[in-house]
């Protein structure tokens, strides 16, 4: 018996050397160690002695496991913590990605819409350039033209050449006895055309305008200032003495089609261009 508690008390003060910074019970294992029951009593003195040891370390190890099991649980919340921040990490890099993504494409759209208006103002660039030089080379013509009409010894050839030229052929047949083409093709051949003229030329160009656009009260309006700055011209060829009143002017015109509008348009812009300032 004797042996047999000395064992039990030995494997506990085992536990208790081994684990030194949680055992505080080491000295009463001590003073059990030094007891020998003689006695029943003494014997029973023993084991509450012995289950008093036993208590204090279920109640340590007990300690010890809710200190691991708080300590798990911290572990586990740090964990999540952990988690969420990583989740959180991957939400930004996943946004800064995205904003990056929509960025490039942003700037890539940019530079697309900048090279295609670029490519868009070259053309157009391009396309006046070459409307210009073909205009320049269809003027040259034209004073060309105005140049043999206005030589003393140009024929009625010359003449009809320019208002061919010109185009103004087409306007006589749309203004019938009017005769504007000729008129325009008169004017341009006097030998110091009078500044008048270029504001008649802009006149009249405003009346065909008008009927282009079906605005048959401006178009009235623009011929009678047509007349009126006939008037104040005093050196007008003798075969562009034929003259109407507005009315029949404004009525001549408006039987002219859409394209015969343009044409005449177009005609009375290069009589502009060589002839005035």
């Amino acid at each position: 018996m004797r042996c047999e508690l000395k064992r039990l008390l030995r494997r506990l003060k085992t536990w208790c050397k081994n684990h030194p910074e949680h055992c505080d019970f080491l000295d009463d294992i001590e003073d059990l160690s030094e007891t020998c029951p003689k006695s029943i009593e003494e014997l029973d003195d023993f084991w509450k002695a012995f289950d008093a040891l036993l208590t204090k370390k279920k109640e340590l190890e007990d300690r010890l496991g809710k200190a691991a099991e708080d300590a798990q649980d911290d572990m586990d919340e740090i964990d999540d913590d952990v988690t969420e921040l990583e989740k959180d990490i991957k939400n930004l890099n996943e946004q800064k990605r995205k904003k990056y993504l929509e960025d490039q494409a942003r700037k890539q759209k940019s530079a697309q819409a900048e090279a295609k208006e670029a490519a868009a103002a070259k053309a157009a660039a391009d396309k006046r350039k070459k409307k210009k030089k073909q205009q320049k080379k269809d003027d040259d013509k034209i004073k060309k033209l105005i140049k043999n009409a206005k030589s003393n010894d140009a024929g009625d050839d010359a003449f009809k050449n320019l208002i061919k030229g010109m185009g103004l052929d087409l306007l006589d047949e749309a203004t019938g006895n009017a005769k504007l083409g000729k008129i325009i093709g008169g004017i341009l051949v006097v030998k110091n055309m009078p500044d008048c003229a270029c504001k008649m030329f802009e006149m009249l160009q405003q009346a065909v305008r008008a009927q282009l656009n079906g605005q048959d009260l401006f178009r009235y309006v623009f011929t009678n200032e047509y007349l009126r700055q006939w008037n104040s011209c005093a050196n007008l060829p003798v075969f562009s003495s034929i003259m109407i009143g507005a009315e029949e002017l404004s009525e001549a015109i408006g039987d002219m089609s859409k394209a015969q509008c343009r044409k005449t348009i177009k005609a009375l812009d290069q009589a502009m261009r060589v002839q005035c300032k």
